[in-house]
């Protein structure tokens, strides 16, 4: 767990990076690496050996391969599918890794109304991308349909009818 969350530093800092070009990149990445190094409930889960400490690695590495292949001029398709398997990988390291997928999702209908002079190529990256995130995610997709009851019994422990509170008092 504490190697898993060295790693995730390192990662986060590649994603600033790749996100942001010259020196920006550099002072926002290890920015972002030095706030979840000193992240206090990533320090917590990372000594505890909880399997949570895997899912900001998992989502990090992700979206630093989606990025890739988003502006990569060639073989965009070869980081897509690495970022899509990486993602649905992701719903498989702790329970609320499964909204994950559909942040994703929201994120790509976004990036196609949003640039809508390249929806083509922006489609086309998407199918990739998400084909890949499908197939990997399935076996997990099949066991939430053919046991809800585990799938979303962690979900059920923590929440209780009486102490509920809805999504935008959570946020």
């Amino acid at each position: 767990s504490a190697f898993c969350n060295l790693i995730t530093v390192a990662a986060t800092i590649a994603l600033g990076r790749l996100m942001f070009r010259g020196r920006r990149g550099w002072i926002i990445g290890l920015t972002l690496g030095a706030l979840i190094a000193l992240n206090f409930p990533q320090i917590w889960l990372a000594r505890q050996a909880f399997r949570a400490v895997t899912l900001p690695f998992m989502q990090a590495i992700a979206l630093a391969f989606l990025w890739r292949g988003l502006t990569v001029k060639r073989r965009d398709w070869l980081w897509l599918l690495i970022g899509g398997f990486l993602a649905g990988a992701t719903v498989y390291t702790y329970n609320s890794s499964r909204l994950f997928p559909l942040w994703l999702g929201l994120a790509g209908i976004a990036l196609l109304i949003f640039d809508r002079a390249r929806w083509r190529l922006r489609l086309r990256q998407g199918v990739i991308f998400f084909g890949m995130l499908i197939v990997v995610a399935a076996p997990m997709a099949l066991y939430a349909v053919q046991r809800p009851d585990v799938f979303f019994g962690r979900l059920a422990e923590v929440t209780q009818a009486d102490q509920s509170v809805s999504l935008g008092e959570s946020i």
